[in-house]
C-alpha cells in the first residue's frame, strides 16, 4: 500500500494524471471453506484502508482469477473486467 501511495504521490508531483487504481485479486465472497472465509474477511479490511489511504481516487476491483493472464483471450477477457462495474 505505501508503494502504491509514493507511486501515485510521485505521478502527480510530476504532473502525470492519474485517473485511478486497479485493485485485483479480489476474492469471491461466496466460499464455505473456513480458510477462504478468513482471507476474505482479511481482505475486506484491506480493501477499506486502500479506500480510506486513497481518498476519492477511482477503484477498480477486479476478482483473483483462476490463473495468471497470459494470452490475447486471458487479456481481453481481463480487459473486460476493467470497464464492467464491480458486483
Amino acid at each position: 500500500m505505501l508503494e502504491t501511495e509514493r507511486a501515485i504521490h510521485s505521478l502527480r508531483e510530476s504532473k502525470v494524471p492519474v485517473a485511478g487504481a486497479i485493485i485485483n485479486r479480489i476474492l469471491p465472497n461466496d466460499t464455505e471453506s473456513p480458510f477462504w472465509a478468513a482471507r476474505h474477511e482479511r481482505q475486506q479490511r484491506q480493501l477499506a484502508e486502500i479506500q480510506q489511504r486513497l481518498g476519492t481516487l477511482p477503484m477498480q476491483l477486479v476478482s483473483l482469477q483462476k490463473d495468471d493472464i497470459q494470452g490475447l483471450d486471458a487479456l481481453s477477457a481481463f480487459g473486460r473486467q476493467l470497464i464492467q462495474p464491480w458486483p
